[in-house]
């Protein structure tokens, strides 16, 4: 795993009333550029504890003292039910939140093909409501990812995305080596971070790293734009 370093640290202003968290701009070696970003005092990354600390002893100016912020979202009064498939795909993020705290990026990599696959299946099945599940050719994720494709349920490009974290997934799941040496690994790896992030982050060949920031990240993008279109289909039901 790669060492997150600082390069550049300013204006540090406390988001906390009790002082545990702090936010300020920093120019980070595996970034493009320069980012907003909230250091903890109990941060599970070492970098994000070392920069808290750091603004404490005012080593980049005084700390803005913190301002609380009144946000209207003019949420009704009734409030918003999340449904059955919002709670279980925010139970499955904190369980994949909770492997990557551990660092336990295997996990992490399979976790997200799990929740792609269901997320996948919700679609098409919401796609054919007339359609006898047990008859339609999607029993493995790569048959969701091609039957989604055939029936433009998603895009080429999410498909290709769809793909490369399917490979990902495989390789975590069939193979001990997850490093490196792993060519097939860092082939897609590579490709999700040409395809999503070039713009945002250095590209830095190290697996643990690209399946914490760049295979995450793409997996999280691909599930939410499936869910909204899942979404759409209840709508438009309705």
């Amino acid at each position: 795993m790669i060492t997150i370093i600082a390069e550049t640290i300013r204006n540090p202003r406390f988001v906390s009333e009790d002082g545990s968290q702090i936010n300020c701009f920093v120019k980070f070696s595996h970034m493009k550029e320069e980012h907003e970003f909230t250091a903890s005092a109990y941060d599970c990354e070492k970098h994000g504890r070392e920069i808290w600390s750091q603004c404490i002893n005012g080593d980049y100016g005084e700390v803005k003292a913190f301002e609380p912020r009144v946000i209207d979202f003019n949420i009704p009064d009734e409030g918003y039910q999340l449904n059955d498939s919002e709670i279980e795909f925010l139970k499955y993020l904190d369980l994949i939140n909770e492997e990557n705290t551990k660092k336990s990026y295997r996990s992490v990599a399979i976790l997200w093909g799990v929740v792609l696959d269901k997320i996948l299946n919700t679609l098409i099945l919401r796609s054919f409501p007339d359609k006898n599940p047990n008859k339609l050719d999607i029993r493995t994720f790569d048959k969701k990812i091609k039957f989604s494709a055939q029936h433009n349920l998603i895009t080429d490009e999410q498909s290709k995305r769809l793909n490369f974290i399917r490979h990902i997934r495989n390789e975590a799941a069939h193979n001990w080596d997850l490093t490196g040496g792993n060519s097939k690994l860092i082939e897609n790896l590579k490709s999700l971070y040409e395809l999503d992030h070039s713009s945002l982050f250095e590209y830095i060949e190290d697996a643990e790293h690209l399946i914490q920031m760049i295979y995450s990240g793409s997996a999280a993008m691909i599930s939410i734009a499936l869910k909204n279109i899942s979404a759409g289909l209840i709508e438009e039901a309705n």
